[in-house]
C-alpha cells in the first residue's frame, strides 16, 4: 500500500519499483519511507524548511537504512509504503491531534518485531509556502503530534526506547 499526497513529487521515477523490491527482499519490513525535503521555489518558509532538511540531513544516512527505533520523520505519509497484510493487521488509527498515525503505526510495528526502512529512492520534494510564522507552526504541530503518538504507544506498553525515548514516556496534562 503506498501513500502519498497531492503535493509531494516524488525525486527518483523509479521510486514505486525500488520500494517494492527493497521490501520483498526482506519480509520483516513493515513499511518503508522517503523523508519530505522543501521544493526549490522563493517562499520564505521553504528558506527555512531548507535548514530544517539540512539539519536532518546530518542525521539522516542517505542510503537505504534498517531503523531499530522510531525517529520523527519517520513513515511519513507524504512517501511511504506499507505492507498490506500490516496495514490491515495495524490500520492507521486517526489520534485527537490531528496526526500522528504514521508515527504510531511505525512504533507499534517495531514493537512487534517488524522493521522499518528508509530508502533515498523515495524521497519526495514536499512544503507548503506561506510565511516563517506557518512553517513554524507547522513544526510546532509535528512536534505534539509525535509526542501524542508517543503518549498512546506508551499506553500500550511499547518501550520507550522503540519509541525514540530514553525513559518513559508521560502524557502531559
Amino acid at each position: 500500500v503506498c501513500s502519498s499526497d497531492l503535493h509531494s513529487f516524488p525525486d527518483h521515477a523509479d521510486m514505486l519499483e525500488t520500494g517494492a523490491i527493497a521490501m520483498a527482499a526482506d519480509a520483516r519490513i513493515a513499511g518503508i519511507f522517503g523523508r519530505c525535503r522543501p521544493h526549490e521555489d522563493p517562499h520564505l518558509a521553504n528558506a527555512f524548511e531548507r535548514t530544517i532538511a539540512l539539519a536532518g540531513t546530518l542525521t539522516w544516512p542517505r542510503r537505504f537504512t534498517i531503523e531499530s527505533r522510531f525517529r520523527p520523520g519517520m513513515m511519513q505519509t507524504q512517501s511511504a509504503m506499507v505492507r498490506r497484510s500490516l496495514a490491515v493487521a495495524l490500520p492507521f488509527e486517526e489520534l485527537d491531534a490531528g496526526g500522528g498515525e504514521d508515527a504510531l503505526f511505525a512504533m507499534e510495528a517495531l514493537h512487534r518485531g517488524h522493521r522499518i526502512a528508509y530508502h533515498p529512492a523515495l524521497d519526495v520534494r514536499h512544503s507548503h509556502g506561506g510565511s516563517n510564522i506557518a512553517a513554524i507552526r507547522r513544526f510546532l504541530g509535528y512536534s505534539r503530534m509525535i509526542a501524542r503518538a508517543r503518549d498512546v504507544a506508551a499506553e500500550r506498553g511499547i518501550s520507550p526506547a522503540i519509541c525514540g525515548l530514553r525513559r518513559t514516556a508521560t502524557r502531559a496534562s
